[in-house]
């Protein structure tokens, strides 16, 4: 007859080991993985007179005929994985006693939780990485609408600027036929000014001579008065 004792102890260290495994799933942070990996252990029990531990396993397994359900049997044994890599060399599941399973099992307890707090640790850096890759997407978009902003505010400026070039352009040539325009004025009022001093000069001239012709005819009638 087999030892109900010690397999319920392992049974109860793979509930143990299935509880612990969602638990640090659920944790967010390496102090509660640590707290977990600190998890105490239940002493190992006292190991059966004649029996092995491994013909249980093997009697629970789907495979084998007569097997229970999962949720049925001594101590609800789930059956072990077929391909069993266990983290110590050398160690033979089928020939171990229980006593050697409980440490396997508590290593791969061990093993199981540093795998978790590692899982945990590369999810918090997917997660701050996934953060910085919002955090630059959140940036290009804001970067693009005020480059956006300012190549509607240069094609504006640029607009303006032909509007002024244009407007200067427009003054310049109203600017060059005004001066034409004084010019050709300035020019016209210089030729009648001079026509003006022309002609008074000439006026002076005929005054001077009329003049002396005056005298001249007074001085022949006095002259004439005296004879």
């Amino acid at each position: 007859m087999l030892d109900l004792d010690a397999v319920g102890a392992v049974g109860g260290f793979r509930r143990s080991a299935s509880n612990l495994s969602e638990t640090a799933k659920k944790k967010n942070k390496k102090s509660n993985v640590a707290s977990v990996a600190n998890y105490p252990m239940t002493p190992p029990p006292t190991p059966p007179p004649s029996h092995s531990l491994s013909s249980l396993l093997m009697a629970n397994s789907p495979t084998s005929p007569g097997s229970r359900s999962p949720t049925h049997g001594f101590g609800a044994l789930s059956p072990p994985p077929r391909n069993f890599n266990s983290p110590t060399p050398g160690f033979d599941i089928n020939n171990a006693q229980p006593a050697e399973l409980v440490q396997e099992i508590q290593k791969l307890h061990r093993k199981i939780v540093k795998i978790e707090g590692d899982n945990i640790e590369n999810s918090d850096h997917i997660g701050n990485l996934e953060s910085s890759l919002k955090e630059n997407e959140t940036n290009l978009r804001v970067a693009k609408q005020q480059l956006q902003i300012l190549q509607r505010e240069k094609t504006d400026l640029l607009d303006q600027i032909k509007k002024l070039r244009s407007q200067l352009d427009e003054t310049t040539a109203l600017f060059e036929n005004a001066k034409s325009s004084v010019q050709e004025e300035k020019k016209v009022i210089e030729n009648v000014l001079e026509e003006e001093r022309r002609a008074k000069e000439n006026a002076e001239k005929a005054r001077r001579q009329l003049e002396n012709q005056m005298e001249e005819l007074m001085a022949k009638r006095s002259k004439f008065m005296c004879f």
